[in-house]
């Protein structure tokens, strides 16, 4: 069994992994395109309404949309049509979901098969034939020049709530590292709309300034930490590699777009309903059969 200072190490040398990816996109990441709101609202739409995919896909896909539509434009002007915007954002999110997800969460065969059934249905609503779906595709992938791994505020969230003492199984359901990951996580999905914030903090700094605002959520009375132990954790931003100037300048600027997350109680009340809801809707399938 893996002790504690050895799971440390290894969520370390991940982070660094994850440090050099970041760096290697970071020009990527300074785009800004029209209408965002929009595609971003699609994005959800079709994650969340149609397929029930990992939301952190709708970050991966925008990434793949914005780097192609900021070429296209730069060299075609705003010439382009329309249906061919819209076929590219749908080859974007193709892309994504058969190229990128997080193993944490999305680790089973039956996922998988799941999302290469969703994709079959996607495609064929959107191309004309196969032939025409895989020509889209491969002038995505030489837009993009094959680099397809960007590292996402998902990725840093999950490293960083592993990190936390009250976290070491972010995927938990019993303890507050799952309300740590899940807050974070919940605050970057609305801070993508917010194109200006996007493009001037790093994913891995608004994942570790939305995790020290889910972390002050705790109280003594309602977990073990303590302010030695916040304290504590709010002072790895050096350890990590980031400044604490724009730590502290991510963390307002999330506070002024989101103003309130759930409290840890009102999470804990909820994932509770969630496992009663679970476990009847178990027995019941098993009376039935």
């Amino acid at each position: 069994m893996a002790t504690f200072e050895s799971h440390l190490q290894n969520v370390m040398n991940e982070l660094r992994a994850l440090k050099a990816t970041e760096d290697e996109f970071d020009g990527y990441q300074k785009i800004y395109i029209r209408c965002s709101h929009t595609i971003i609202n699609w994005l959800y739409d079709v994650i969340d309404g149609h397929y029930h995919w990992n939301r952190e896909l709708v970050h991966v896909a925008y990434n793949f949309f914005a780097r192609w539509l900021h070429q296209k434009t730069h060299i075609e002007g705003n010439r382009m049509k329309c249906d061919v915007v819209h076929k590219f954002m749908v080859a974007s999110l193709l892309l994504a979901a058969k190229t990128y997800s997080t193993p944490e969460l999305d680790n089973s065969s039956g996922h998988r098969a799941r999302v290469n059934r969703a994709l079959v249905q996607l495609a064929r609503n959107e191309f004309k034939d196969k032939m025409d779906r895989m020509q889209t595709e491969e002038e995505l992938l030489g837009v993009l020049q094959w680099r397809l791994n960007p590292a996402t505020v998902h990725q840093f969230s999950m490293k960083y709530a592993q990190l936390h003492p009250l976290s070491r199984d972010p995927l938990s359901r019993d303890g507050f590292g799952r309300y740590l990951y899940d807050t974070t996580v919940y605050q970057m999905e609305l801070a993508i709309y917010e194109s200006d914030l996007m493009m001037v903090y790093r994913p891995s700094v608004m994942a570790f300034a939305a995790i020290l605002r889910a972390q002050d959520q705790f109280n003594e009375s309602e977990s073990d930490c303590t302010k030695e132990m916040k304290r504590n954790f709010s002072t790895l931003h050096g350890v990590l590699g980031l400044k604490q100037k724009e730590v502290e300048e991510a963390r307002e600027c999330l506070e002024s777009f989101i103003p309130e997350v759930v409290s840890v109680r009102d999470y804990v009340e909820v994932a509770r309903r969630d496992d009663e809801a679970e476990a009847a809707q178990a027995a019941a399938r098993i009376q039935n059969n």
